[in-house]
């Protein structure tokens, strides 16, 4: 192999590295970024989990109160029923 040969398969190897070199850098910051938006998006997952639980808990307490209202109802319908002056009027 002259100078020449080795010149060349020096510099082809050197813009080979570069080459490669530019893509993992450029898929470094690719990952980098992923890994941001994944942990930001675990971070929104557990505030919204937070949030669901709050509606969670509320929907329970308006289905407490309606049951408890439609309890009272039924007995304010059984007394008018069992009522036999309200009968009669």
């Amino acid at each position: 192999m002259n100078d020449f040969e080795t010149w060349m398969t020096s510099g082809i190897i050197g813009i080979a590295l570069v080459v490669i070199g530019f893509f993992l850098q450029r898929l470094l910051t690719e990952m980098k970024e992923m890994n941001v938006n994944i942990k930001l998006i675990g971070e929104k997952g557990l505030i919204h989990d937070g949030k669901i639980e709050l509606v969670d808990k509320e929907v329970r307490q308006h289905e407490r109160r309606l049951n408890d209202h439609t309890e009272r109802l039924r007995m304010v319908e059984r007394k008018q029923d069992s009522c036999t002056y309200c009968k009669e009027a």
